[in-house]
């Protein structure tokens, strides 16, 4: 488990190891930014590639640190625009949960979910073996109180314990066994839970998230370049592109002088008729 230096904080330590993995995804997305855009690969295809090298260094290690809601909204946020790159503007009329879907790529929270309920179902299946790990989430801190009221975590309890009990609450709305193990049992006999040993993690939210309300969906994604500026228009994304990227466009190519190439109108510049053709053939 990660021991953040100062619990005190409001993020509890996370927020360097949040801003170090957003740095290193973006380096892969970066890298890769000619076929996430190219409409000659598939979406399914795409997304493979993105959740293997992409995604995975975004959450990786995450599932020992306790985020905040800010942090892991930032993380939501990033990966959402990412997943509407990769749909190429027809993401336009979907709701964030429905990108999701159609790119079959679980949000971040529900990555983190299951990844720390694997965590404690490993717990319970060989409490021998880990002993040691579980009773120090729920033992007596030095100078400090009790983090068990009876069987169930105090509110005041380390904000690991209070994490995970959170997170078996969700998957005790899948089970009703479960949510009557948890009542009998609570954390210390957690070991005793036969339903948290057997549990369905394909009934767990796995396109859902807490901020999705919060994440706001653009208008424009057809127009939101690969480094994430969103562009008002197809116009505006060629020569954004152009000026930060260094890249041209294919059909600058066929402009040679201040006509354009498709019905011959004579424009007041050479960069008037690049953007006269790319609103007459804006894919």
């Amino acid at each position: 488990m990660h021991n953040p230096a100062n619990c005190n904080d409001k993020d509890l330590g996370s927020k360097p190891e949040v801003a170090q993995r957003l740095k290193v995804a973006s380096q892969a997305w970066s890298a890769l930014w000619l076929f996430w855009t190219n409409r000659a690969v598939t979406l399914k295809i795409r997304a493979h590639i993105y959740r293997a090298l992409v995604f995975s260094r975004l959450i990786t290690g995450l599932t020992t640190f306790v985020l905040s809601t800010s942090l892991e909204k930032k993380l939501e946020v990033w990966h959402l625009n990412k997943l509407r790159t990769l749909m190429l503007g027809s993401a336009v009329a979907l709701t964030n949960r429905e990108v999701r879907i159609a790119c079959g790529i679980p949000s971040v929270h529900a990555a983190l979910l299951r990844g720390r309920l694997k965590f404690v179902q490993r717990l319970a299946l060989h409490p021998q073996v880990h002993a040691a790990c579980s009773g120090a989430l729920a033992g007596t801190i030095k100078g400090g109180q009790e983090q068990l009221r009876g069987k169930v975590p105090d509110d005041r309890a380390n904000p690991w314990l209070l994490q995970f009990w959170k997170d078996l609450q969700i998957a005790a709305q899948t089970s009703d066994q479960l949510n009557s193990d948890l009542s009998r049992y609570g954390w210390k006999e957690l070991y005793k839970s036969h339903a948290l040993q057997t549990l369905d993690f394909s009934k767990l939210p796995f396109f859902s998230t807490p901020c999705d309300a919060e994440i706001r969906v653009h208008s424009h994604e057809s127009c939101r370049c690969w480094c994430g500026h969103l562009c008002t228009s197809n116009a505006s994304f060629a020569m954004h592109a152009f000026r930060a990227h260094h890249v041209q466009m294919y059909l600058f190519r066929f402009v040679q002088s201040n006509e354009c190439p498709s019905c011959l109108q004579v424009l007041a510049s050479k960069r008037q008729a690049r953007l006269h053709l790319i609103r007459h053939f804006p894919h």
